[in-house]
Formats: C-alpha cells, sequence, structure tokens
C-alpha cells in the first residue's frame, strides 16, 4: 500500500512539475508581450499630440477652402457683371 501511495505522489509531482513549466512558459510569454507593448504605449502621448495639431490644421484648411470659395464666387459675379456691361 506504501509503494501505491509513492507512485500517487510521484505522479502527482509529475503532474505538477508539467503544470508549473507551462505556466512558467505562459508567464514568460505575457513578459515578452508586455515588453514589446511598452514602447508603443510610451508613443501614445506623442501621438495624441501630433493628432492633435493636424486636426487644429485641417480646421485651418477648412476655413481657407472655404474663404477661397467664397472669394472665387465674388470674383464670378464680378466678371459676369463686368462682361455684361460690355
Amino acid at each position: 500500500m506504501r509503494a501505491n501511495e509513492d507512485n500517487a505522489t510521484a505522479a502527482e509531482l509529475r503532474r505538477l512539475g508539467v503544470l508549473y513549466e507551462g505556466m512558467r512558459d505562459d508567464i514568460k510569454s505575457i513578459v515578452e508581450a508586455v515588453k514589446t507593448i511598452q514602447p508603443m504605449l510610451a508613443e501614445i502621448p506623442g501621438i495624441k499630440n501630433e493628432v492633435e495639431v493636424m486636426s487644429d490644421d485641417v480646421k485651418a484648411i477648412k476655413a481657407a477652402i472655404k474663404d477661397t470659395n467664397r472669394d472665387l464666387h465674388l470674383l464670378e459675379t464680378r466678371v459676369d457683371r463686368l462682361e455684361a456691361a460690355i
């Protein structure tokens, strides 16, 4: 009976060893993933700032296009009047 208990204990220890190795490998994978992600996370504030700057630039471009379109319409109106007067 003692031999059966020793065999059961040895089998349990082997099983725990296999589980431990699997968990250790999983933890190593997680650590590697975190190491890979950390530099990306460090870039987020800079990217956010760049997006804010681009957003401001787009707003300025939209305003310039509206102004240009208004000026073009005014110019077309003036040219039409001049042509009609000739």
